[in-house]
């Protein structure tokens, strides 16, 4: 196994982006018919904004408290 799914569980889009491998990230995207890269790309963006807002919320209340 990669070491990248080792250390972060990324996905190997992750580790092309890493590396600036574009041929490498249109060729995965282009092969992904079910377009389950962009899925789960998507969903990471949302998780971690939802996670980014709650830690806020958090410093919040303890600030006003």
């Amino acid at each position: 196994m990669h070491d990248c799914f080792v250390l972060k569980d990324l996905m190997p889009i992750h580790c092309c982006a890493m590396q600036g491998r574009v041929d490498a990230i249109q060729a995965l995207l282009f092969f992904d018919t079910e377009g389950s890269i962009k899925r789960n790309l998507e969903m990471e963006k949302y998780n971690a904004f939802v996670f980014t807002d709650l830690r806020q919320e958090q410093a919040l209340e303890k600030l006003l408290k």
